[in-house]
């Protein structure tokens, strides 16, 4: 784990619980994630907010490690965290050239 993943995490936790002496205490009962992406205090000005724009960069990822996350999501019933996958065994790249665009009917306008 980073030390930026460690101060989100903390901070996280700092969202949803306080110090009550030497315990920690939830600060509610009920778990409102809205809450906790309204409050949560991320370290850098972070946030866990997702805005259509983040959305927009997630799915115009070209090919390489990001891109992954984009298509993990298309896929919820995948064992992400007990199987390595590469990309190219969810969408291989040999059927996104422009031979293979062509012959499947994609309109050229769409390639990008």
């Amino acid at each position: 784990m980073t030390y930026s993943s460690v101060n989100i995490l903390s901070s996280i936790r700092g969202a949803l619980r306080k110090e009550d002496g030497a315990t920690w205490i939830l600060r509610q009962r009920d778990f409102d994630f809205q809450n906790l992406v309204n409050f949560a205090e991320l370290p850098g000005n972070k946030t866990l907010k997702i805005t259509e724009e983040d959305i927009e960069d997630v799915l115009e990822y070209r090919k390489g490690s990001y891109s992954f996350m984009a298509l993990s999501l298309l896929y919820p019933n995948l064992k992400l965290g007990q199987v390595k996958f590469h990309q190219d065994h969810i969408h291989p790249a040999s059927l996104f050239t422009d031979t293979k665009l062509r012959e499947y009917g994609v309109n050229e306008a769409k390639w990008e």
